[in-house]
């Protein structure tokens, strides 16, 4: 692996492991409260009590192992040149963002971010966009930093000649 490429990938603290179930259990509690209207439906109260217990079972194992899951396989990694961020449960994607791209970095926050101290990292580029979730507030600072940082490094690079190393080896 070169030089441009090393860093290891970085995962997410206990404090993400928070957001992620109190924002699971919020739409849990949104499915099983629709899920009430299955009792106006023309079909017998056995069945609707069974559908129910289903979907509270599914509700269940999205909380505790889903939420889990999710947390232990988002990564990420800011190197030289790129940025990667990992995520996913049954669809995993893998962002890559060149640094070279980055026109703008963003901090925010929702309230229930702000209630866990964490924050988003958002980085615009010319076409996309790429989120660092779930960062301690500290941490997503220190990320907004780091990569303003290394655009403004470019661009004084490339503004004396020196060029943006897209063709370096």
């Amino acid at each position: 692996m070169d030089n441009k490429q090393s860093g290891e990938f970085m995962g997410l603290t206990k404090q993400a492991l928070g957001v992620l179930r109190v924002t699971a259990g919020i739409q849990c509690l949104a499915v099983l409260a629709l899920s009430l209207l299955l009792f106006k439906l023309p079909i017998r109260p056995v069945f609707s009590v069974l559908m129910i217990l289903v979907i509270l079972i599914l509700c269940l194992v999205y909380f505790f192992k889903i939420t889990e899951f999710r947390h232990r396989r988002y990564k990420y990694r800011i190197s030289d040149d790129r940025i990667d961020i990992i995520e996913g449960v049954f669809f995993v994607s893998h962002t890559i963002v060149p640094v070279d791209r980055i026109h703008q970095v963003e901090i925010a926050f929702d309230p229930i971010d702000a209630r866990f101290g964490v924050a988003k990292v958002i980085v615009t580029t010319a076409g996309s966009r790429a989120v660092f979730r779930f960062l301690e507030k500290e941490r997503a600072d220190a990320v907004a930093e780091k990569l303003n940082k290394m655009i403004k490094e470019r661009l004084a690079a490339a503004q004396k000649g020196e060029g943006t190393g897209e063709g370096d080896v």
